[in-house]
């Protein structure tokens, strides 16, 4: 019978590295008082012998867990199907590998303050999680109101409403702005905006920035139609059929998402109306499937996975030094020009559209427009 061989500890640890407990606890806990020689010799130790310290012993010491909550509001029930989803998962999966900490899911009804209180009670007060990531913001939200209060770890994924949190955003108003303009300059007249939820920050700011091009090009943001709906396909496919069987259909759709836009792409094919000619779409996201219909999906870029890695890794920092102003920092989107706008070539890029930086958004504007061919 083969003898089960017995688990490593830190007594182990320090005998083969020639020093004492403490010094191993301190070199695991990355104390900078620890000279690099023993520093290396004790790693060296550690990676040969493929030491792991006890999760709940570590923990106990720390006061840690290395664990951080991935939140969606319950209302985000898109995250199930919407593309972009999946890949800001990706990004903070991969931005928790880099800081060595591991990610749990969770919905929480966000706007509700029984549900935020169970989830405090559960997750936070028990000392279950370390810091948490919200993956979108929605009005009313209670949860960030109830992180400030304790000033516990968190970064939002999309800006609050009144910029006051944590968060990692791109401008997605400017952006807006800017893929509705691009559609007025290419002579559209009837433009409608598929929007998403109401309730949602993003969803909100891109409306606006579909309101600003409107306003700029001197119309009346009151007689153009916005359409609401969840960032999914089935919602840009039922919206769009009966958009297209109006009196006075649109000659141009400007999609909040690209799930929206791809659905609207087929309804328009389900009624035999042809992309661009009868009805030009440009989306949001720039998600791999695009590339799979004809013509390609003119859209804006945002770095959805840099977005969850951006935001781990400042949550990674906030965890082990807490800040007492807002983290706010700013990232880069552009517009991708194919062929479903109308442009008579596909696969070339608009840049510098929509430069972000830390501290405040940046958008220089239609005239900086670089096209690409």
């Amino acid at each position: 019978m083969v003898r089960e061989q017995r688990r490593l500890n830190l007594e182990d640890i320090a005998r083969m590295s020639g020093v004492s407990r403490s010094t191993v606890s301190r070199v695991l806990n990355d104390d900078p008082k620890v000279s690099d020689a023993v520093r290396t010799r004790v790693r060296t130790v550690l990676t040969e012998t493929r030491f792991h310290p006890n999760a709940a012993a570590r923990s106990l010491a720390t006061h840690r867990t290395g664990i951080i909550g991935l939140v969606f509001p319950r209302v985000f029930t898109m995250m199930f199907t919407d593309p972009w989803a999946s890949v800001l998962i990706k990004g903070c999966l991969e931005g928790s590998e880099r800081a060595d900490l591991s990610l749990v899911h969770m919905l929480v009804s966000t706007d509700d303050q029984a549900s935020v209180d169970r989830f405090f009670e559960r997750s936070v007060t028990g000392r279950h999680l370390d810091g948490v990531i919200l993956g979108s913001h929605v009005l009313g939200d209670k949860l960030v109101a109830r992180l400030q209060e304790e000033d516990f770890p968190y970064m939002l994924i999309g800006r609050d409403e009144h910029r006051t949190a944590n968060f990692v955003d791109i401008d997605n108003r400017q952006a807006a702005r800017i893929a509705t303009q691009h559609l007025i300059d290419h002579g559209y007249r009837r433009i409608v905006h598929l929007s998403g939820p109401p309730d949602l920050v993003t969803a909100l700011d891109r409306q606006d920035g579909f309101f600003d091009a409107i306003r700029e090009a001197g119309n009346d943001p009151d007689t153009v139609q916005v359409e609401c709906g969840y960032f999914e396909q089935v919602t840009g496919f039922e919206l769009t059929l009966r958009l297209l069987q109006q009196p006075d259909p649109p000659d141009a759709i400007f999609a909040a998402d690209d799930a929206m836009a791809i659905g609207a792409i087929q309804a328009a094919r389900e009624l035999g109306r042809s992309v661009p000619n009868d009805v030009a779409i440009v989306g949001f996201d720039d998600i791999d499937m695009n590339r799979m219909y004809r013509p390609e999906l003119t859209t804006v870029r945002q770095p959805s996975d840099a977005l969850g890695r951006t935001a781990v890794g400042i949550l990674s920092t906030m965890i082990t030094n807490p800040s007492t102003t807002p983290v706010q920092r700013w990232l880069s989107a552009e517009l991708i020009v194919r062929g479903s706008c109308g442009c008579s070539f596909s696969n070339s890029r608009a840049n510098g559209l929509v430069q972000g930086k830390e501290g405040s958004p940046f958008g220089p504007g239609p005239n900086n427009l670089i096209v690409q061919t």
